[in-house]
C-alpha cells in the first residue's frame, strides 16, 4: 500500500512537471493560504473569486477545543486540513439557537530530488497529525509537487454554514486513536453593558419644587356689632432663598457600549438613584435617568439627559388664598409629586484597574 502511495505521488511529480512555468489558465484561482483566506486570481478574466471566508481547522495543532466568532447572517466555510491518509476520521456539526480550492501550477524545478521522495515517504508514515502537518510545513518550502499531493488528501471541504444568533459546533475525531478536536463558531456580540457608579446633579429647571408652611395670622370678624379676634393660619411658601432648587443623588448607570473602542465612546445610557431628604418627612425619593454617556478609556463617565424623580408640592385640598383654622406642620401640607428634569453624572467603573484593560475590553478594539 505505501509502495503504491508513493508511486501515485511520483505519477503526479511527472503530469506537474510538464505543466512547469505555464501561467494560470482564465478564471483559475491561487491555492488557499494557510491563514484560511482565499487568494485573488493572478489574472483579471473569468468569474470573479468566492468571497466567502473559510476557516481552517488544522488538526496538526496541539488544540483539541478551539472557539470562533463570525458575523451574524454571513455565509463561511469550513476546512480540516493534516488528516493523516490511512487513518478513519468521523465529522460531526450540529446548530443551536443562540471549499474546495483550485490549485494554481507553481514552480517544481527541483521536486523530482531524492529528498523529496524521502519525504514523502514520511508523510506516508506519519502516525500523527501533529507530525504530519510538521512534515507538510517542510514539504510546503521545498517540495511542492508532494505538498500539493498530499494536500489534496488530507483535506476535506466540509459545508458552508450561516448562522443567525446561534452557535455551530464542529467535532472531527480519529478513530484509530481515539482523538477529538471541537471548533465552536458563535456569532458576535452586539456591544456589552458597562455598570459605573457616581453622583447626578438635578437642577430644576423644568419642574419646581415648592415648599409651604402655616403662617398664623389673626383674623377679626363682627358678630352682632360685637368685634372678635381669632387666629387662622395662612399657608405661605417658603422665601426663593429657603427652597431646594437642585438635588444631589448616588447613581448606577448602564451603558450599552457597542464593539468599537476609542478612547471616548458615546453610548446610550440609563440609570437608577435615590435623594435623600428630609423636607417634608421623606426620607428617601427614587428617580430614573435616561440620556447619553460619553466614556472614557470604559471606565470614567459623564453622562447627561432627563431625569424622572419627585418634588414637594402643595397638596391638591389646599390653596394659598384660603385660611386654614388649624396649625399644620410642612410635613401635612405638602406632598411628593412626579417631575422631569434635566440631569448631568459623573461616574466611575470599579473592579478593575483603570489603566489596564481586561481580555473582553480588547475585542471592542478588535471587533469593530
Amino acid at each position: 500500500m505505501k509502495k503504491l502511495l508513493i508511486l501515485l505521488i511520483l505519477g503526479h511529480f511527472t503530469v506537474f512537471a510538464f505543466s512547469q512555468g505555464k501561467k494560470p489558465s482564465k478564471g483559475s484561482v491561487g491555492i488557499l493560504p494557510s491563514d484560511g483566506q482565499i487568494a485573488k486570481p493572478k489574472n483579471g478574466g473569468g468569474k470573479p473569486p468566492d468571497e466567502t471566508p473559510v476557516y481552517v481547522l488544522d488538526l496538526s495543532q496541539p488544540i483539541f477545543s478551539e472557539n470562533y466568532q463570525v458575523e451574524g447572517g454571513e455565509k463561511f466555510k469550513i476546512k480540516i486540513i493534516n488528516m493523516v491518509p490511512g487513518m478513519r476520521y468521523t465529522i460531526n456539526g450540529k446548530t443551536e439557537p443562540k471549499v474546495e480550492p483550485a490549485v494554481e501550477n507553481p514552480n517544481f524545478a527541483d521536486d523530482k530530488k531524492k529528498g523529496c521522495i524521502d519525504l514523502a515517504a514520511k508523510l506516508t508514515d506519519a502516525k500523527t497529525e501533529t507530525a504530519f502537518g510538521l512534515l507538510m510545513e517542510e514539504a510546503k518550502d521545498s517540495c511542492r509537487m508532494v505538498y500539493n499531493s498530499f494536500l489534496a488528501l488530507s483535506s476535506k471541504s466540509y459545508k458552508s454554514i450561516e448562522l443567525h444568533n446561534e452557535t455551530y459546533t464542529v467535532k472531527v475525531t480519529n478513530l484509530l486513536s481515539t482523538t477529538t478536536w471541537t471548533y465552536t463558531f458563535e456569532t458576535k456580540s452586539k456591544g456589552k453593558v458597562l455598570t459605573t457608579y457616581g453622583f447626578t446633579y438635578i437642577p430644576y429647571l423644568l419642574s419646581k419644587s415648592h415648599t409651604y408652611y402655616a403662617k398664623q395670622q389673626a383674623s377679626t370678624t363682627t358678630t352682632g356689632g360685637t368685634p372678635s379676634t381669632s387666629t387662622v393660619y395662612n399657608i405661605t411658601p417658603y422665601s426663593w432663598n429657603s427652597e431646594t432648587h437642585a438635588e444631589f443623588a448616588p447613581t448606577i448607570m448602564f451603558h450599552f457600549l457597542a464593539y468599537a473602542d476609542e478612547k471616548w465612546n458615546a453610548s446610550w445610557t440609563a440609570g437608577l438613584g435615590a435623594n435623600f431628604s428630609t423636607v417634608g418627612g421623606n426620607s428617601v425619593s427614587p428617580l430614573v435617568l435616561f440620556g447619553r454617556s460619553f466614556i472614557y478609556h470604559q471606565t470614567y463617565g459623564f453622562s447627561f439627559g432627563i431625569a424622572g424623580h419627585t418634588v414637594n408640592n402643595l397638596k391638591g385640598n389646599y390653596r394659598t388664598d384660603t385660611p386654614i383654622g388649624t396649625n399644620l406642620e410642612t410635613s401635612d401640607l405638602i406632598q411628593k409629586q412626579i417631575a422631569f428634569n434635566p440631569f448631568i453624572s459623573v461616574t466611575i467603573r470599579f473592579a478593575s484597574d483603570p489603566n489596564k484593560k481586561s481580555v473582553a475590553d480588547n475585542k471592542l478594539v478588535s471587533e469593530r
